[in-house]
């Protein structure tokens, strides 16, 4: 759903930028993508990381119960939840900030 969602929202404001080679997009839209991209590479580091654990967990306990379908879900709200407070509280300091962005002397 990440990979997917990445794709969708990132890939087209990427593209136009590319093609004309500076970004036209303007600056709220750049902050959205921003802040969109990073949020769901995020999850899908965790996630990613998630199905690991759950794979080592298998082939240690096979023949347990360890993960149910209540901790699944739990697991995914969890993996959402942390990757939206991990990604919106430095977002949010970087709109209330006073400060001029960086742009590179040519």
């Amino acid at each position: 759903t990440c990979d997917f969602l990445i794709c969708l929202i990132t890939f087209p404001a990427t593209a136009i930028s590319s093609a004309v080679d500076s970004w036209i997009l303007g600056t709220g839209f750049c902050w959205i993508v921003a802040v969109c991209a990073t949020y769901l590479r995020i999850a899908a580091i965790l996630f990613m990381t998630m199905i690991c654990i759950h794979r080592v967990i298998v082939i240690l306990y096979p023949f347990e119960d360890v993960i149910t379908d209540s901790r699944g879900k739990a697991a995914c709200v969890f993996i959402w939840m942390f990757s939206c407070c991990r990604r919106f509280f430095p977002s949010l300091g970087s709109i209330l900030s006073t400060t001029t962005q960086y742009e590179p002397s040519v």
